[in-house]
């Protein structure tokens, strides 16, 4: 399974409207991309993640079971 940047913003590319400079913006940016290197100085250093979620918009509560749909 490929799961890495460049496919996913190729393939929003794809289905998604923009205009030529967007396309050439994607390119451009993703033309050298090396999904191996790791973006830090030393490789033996651990690269630490932070990762921040947030709920945009809940469309339904099913308060029987109490399950929130979002």
């Amino acid at each position: 399974m490929r799961n890495n940047s460049s496919s996913r913003l190729c393939s929003l590319e794809e289905v998604s409207q923009q205009g030529e400079n967007q396309r050439r913006l994607y390119r451009e940016l993703l033309r050298n991309y090396n999904r191996l290197e790791r973006p830090v100085v030393n490789d033996s250093q651990p690269l630490i993640v932070e990762l921040q979620l947030s709920l945009l918009q809940i469309i339904d509560v099913e308060e029987k079971l109490s399950i929130r749909i979002a």
